[in-house]
């Protein structure tokens, strides 16, 4: 058994530190199935995993490399080379670090991008030659192809809803790009640069390109052709939106995912796509994708209202980062949308459209869940996905009881077939036996209500959105379960804080920081108001004597029927310390989080009356907390 809780040490999450109750996961695992990453060729290795909005420079050089043509001081990345569909993305990432480049760098860049040197810096100077189309012997029908980019560019009119506004120049590049890419879009402004607004947008077909843009028979083309003609047109697009200066440093799960998305979308699907990057590596956070990210605009356009009419407000927004970027793509989803991205890896057509992944190209992937083992009397896992990312787990449920509590999103499908929706569920009490459970009269446990179900399989998908995701399993005897305290019904209601206190300081001010909700199945959340700082004069000597706390956040938690500790379940929240120095207030050595989320934390809990007291471990320091009538 792999991921196992033997001590039920289980959980509470309304807490200030972390406790040293803890639960594991298989190492390195992210709660998803396992990757092989073996098959990649060197550009998806390369671009798999680029870690934050503007890729480092690293990978910008070695993508330029292996995409459109080798770079002075840049060691070609190891691994199997393969046509590359698209080069836009790594000429975009070159360029957001055009002043790191050496001088030679740059004119090396300007010479594959136009066939010329020239002085490019960035804006005006770019040379750009006459367009080039290949002669008769190169096989491709130039008149059947410039056809076919208009019927493309009219597709795409369509489903955006407005013309392109700039003309195409296409070119065909063999003779000066030497990379692996079959073609690259590149935006060009009035002074023949790339940073001002675009006047006409430039398509390049490479090397590998040409036996591409010679698949039209008849005047119809092969859907690669189709799918790589689509993903350029729509970077054309893209560089008549927002701010061109910006363009260069747009966040690559936005300009690549999407391009992906939109070509194999037009082309309705080809043989030339990114999507085993997304099948295969469900954990891998958004915002670090590339070309990959297709899964994530695929699966927003089946749960919205369509993603075709808003693709350019989303790139467009991304000028401002991914966060603003992910914010405005979920403006539009429906309900559907978080609970069913990680179950769609789950790839079951039987239970379509919520335990499948749709999308134009889509292959026969099917990733392997992670298997967690048996969940019997005195076994406990939690199942786990990162912030945005996704996770696949199954277990075999053999206790009598399983308690199942969770407030992250996603779906967990029960032996019997029965789909619990996340994070309505909250929390269940899942009795096996055939002949059905209920607690003694005189127990602890007797208003307990059980679902019923049958001992065998469950299956979990998760998502992490932006807190990452937990769903805690443990199993139990019924008589075991039945002798357990509920969750102290002094501790239900809605509650506000009165009283701040922490050892060495003299609280002035800070009523009313902390709000926080618990129901009657323990399911809770606590709500930070950063408009309310905590003001304190400090009595340890050597330290400064004004502080000023800020806390800011939110997090779900779940009680543990003792609702002493716990686990949180969604959120994060933080505290800013702030000094009192000079007459002004500045900020301290740095912002400490509060509350990691997901993560396992500790507090305890202490019931007076219509006041509630939680305090942290080891008596740090306690909220006290008041109740708010109906």
């Amino acid at each position: 058994m792999n991921s196992v809780r033997s001590s039920h040490c289980w959980v509470l999450g309304a807490a200030l530190l972390a406790s040293s109750c803890g639960t594991s996961t298989p190492a390195g695992s992210n709660g998803s199935a396992s990757t092989d990453a073996s098959d990649q060729s060197a550009f998806e290795a390369l671009v798999a995993d680029v870690g934050s909005d503007i890729v480092p420079l690293d990978t910008a050089l070695g993508a330029f490399s292996l995409a459109i043509g080798r770079l002075p001081g840049v060691e070609l990345p190891e691994g199997r080379r393969e046509l590359i569909p698209s080069g836009t993305g790594a000429l975009r990432w070159v360029r957001s670090h055009w002043g790191q480049l050496t001088p030679t760098q740059q004119e090396t860049v300007t010479r594959y991008v136009t066939g010329e040197s020239g002085d490019a810096a960035g804006g005006a100077g770019m040379v750009i030659g006459a367009a080039v189309l290949a002669a008769a012997s190169d096989g491709i029908d130039e008149a059947a192809l410039n056809e076919f980019i208009e019927q493309t560019l009219a597709k795409l009119a369509a489903k955006l809803g407005r013309p392109l506004g700039i003309p195409v120049e296409l070119r065909i590049a063999a003779s000066f790009v030497d990379g692996d890419g079959g073609m690259f879009a590149d935006p060009v402004d009035a002074n023949g640069g790339w940073s001002g607004e675009p006047v006409r947008c430039k398509v390049t077909i490479g090397k590998l390109g040409l036996d591409i843009a010679k698949q039209i028979s008849n005047g119809v083309a092969s859907a690669e052709l189709e799918s790589f003609i689509a993903h350029e047109l729509f970077h054309c697009y893209s560089f008549t939106v927002g701010d061109p200066a910006r363009m260069p440093s747009r966040p690559a799960w936005v300009m690549e995912g999407l391009a992906e998305w939109a070509g194999e979308t037009i082309a309705g699907g080809s043989s030339e796509n990114h999507w085993d990057g997304w099948l295969r590596q469900p954990g891998t956070d958004l915002f670090a994708r590339t070309y990959p990210a297709i899964g994530f605009w695929a699966h927003l356009d089946e749960n919205s209202v369509g993603l075709w009419p808003f693709a350019l407000d989303i790139v467009a927004g991304s000028d401002a980062g991914s966060a603003a970027a992910y914010e405005t793509a979920l403006d539009l989803a429906s309900p559907t949308m978080l609970p069913t991205w990680g179950p769609g890896y789950f790839r079951d057509s039987a239970y379509a459209p919520a335990w499948d992944q749709a999308g134009a190209g889509v292959p026969s992937i099917t990733p392997v869940p992670l298997f967690l083992g048996d969940i019997g009397p005195g076994d406990g896992a939690n199942l786990i996905a990162k912030p945005l990312s996704a996770a696949a787990y199954k277990v075999n449920l053999t206790a009598d009881v399983i308690t199942v509590s969770s407030s992250s999103y996603g779906l967990l499908q029960y032996p019997d077939g029965v789909v619990a929706t996340l994070p309505d569920m909250g929390a269940d009490v899942l009795c096996t036996d055939p002949q059905g459970c209920g607690c003694p009269d005189d127990s602890p446990g007797v208003d307990t209500i059980f679902r019923q179900t049958i001992p065998g399989e469950a299956r979990a998908g998760l998502t992490g959105h932006l807190g990452g995701a937990v769903l805690d399993l443990a199993g139990w005897t019924l008589d075991e379960f039945c002798e357990q305290p509920p969750v102290p019904v002094c501790m239900i209601g809605e509650w506000l804080s009165e009283e701040y206190r922490a050892p060495g300081q003299s609280v002035i001010g800070g009523l009313a920081t902390m709000s926080m909700t618990i129901d009657r199945t323990g399911r809770g959340e606590v709500v930070f108001n950063p408009e309310v700082p905590i003001n304190a004069r400090v009595d340890a000597e050597g330290l400064t004597p004004w502080v000023k706390l800020v806390f800011e956040g939110s997090y779900r938690f779940m009680l543990t029927r003792r609702g002493e500790t716990g686990d949180v379940l969604g959120g994060d929240a933080f505290v800013k310390h702030l000094a009192f120095l000079e007459g002004q207030w500045i900020p301290g050595p740095e912002a400490t989080s509060l509350v990691p989320a997901p993560g396992k934390l500790g507090s305890t809990f202490i019931c007076e009356g219509d006041s509630l007291i939680v305090r942290a471990p080891g008596a740090v320091s306690e909220f006290e907390l008041t109740r708010i009538e109906e």
